[in-house]
């Protein structure tokens, strides 16, 4: 049997679980969330693919909810009904590289960012990139995925210009009714 386990956060409708499987990974049919408090089983259900997925069981004890499905999932993406938690709109904030070298060779010319978004629909992410001064240089309204968001920068500014090597600051921010979800780090531009 193969176990997947993540941390659950807040969100209203539903969670998103991403997996991270290996080559010849077959899937998983346990999932296994751990909140800030305790849960309840009522309502719940799982979508994988946009299509309810069958439970041969749901149990809560405490603060973990345990879920066995009818039969093994192959999915990078996992959505389950609301549960109690904090208040995280953006999760799991990967950049690569470390240091971005946008000088056309092919290797490392863009920035790219990959995070979970929450509670709220993909379309209300956005990146920016900021100098150290504090200076706005790109704003990255559009990013690719649903669940899972991906942004790329090629290291320009607003106007296409390439902007100067140094340390910059990305600012992550997804917006909901009830506030704005920011996540700030920073990373290095080269040539």
């Amino acid at each position: 049997m193969r176990q997947y386990t993540g941390t659950v956060w807040s969100v209203r409708e539903c969670y998103t679980l991403v997996s991270r499987s290996g080559a010849g990974d077959s899937g998983f049919d346990v999932l296994r969330l751990v909140a800030p408090g305790p849960l309840s089983v009522e309502g719940v259900f799982v979508e994988v693919g946009g299509h309810r997925t069958a439970a041969r069981e749901i149990e809560a004890h405490g603060d973990t909810l345990l879920i066995s499905l009818a039969e093994i999932v192959q999915a990078d993406v996992v959505f389950l009904p609301d549960l109690p938690a904090s208040g995280a709109l953006i999760r799991d904030l990967s950049m690569r590289p470390a240091i971005a070298t946008p000088n056309g060779d092919g290797v490392n010319d863009l920035l790219e960012l990959e995070f979970a978004v929450l509670k709220v629909a993909s379309d209300n992410a956005s990146v920016r990139i900021f100098d150290l001064t504090g200076k706005q240089v790109a704003l990255l309204r559009r990013g690719t995925g649903s669940g899972v968001v991906s942004f790329a920068w090629p290291g320009t500014d607003d106007s296409g210009r390439p902007v100067l090597p140094g340390v910059y600051l990305t600012s992550v921010e997804v917006h909901a009714m009830s506030g704005v979800d920011r996540v700030v780090r920073s990373f290095a531009l080269a040539y």
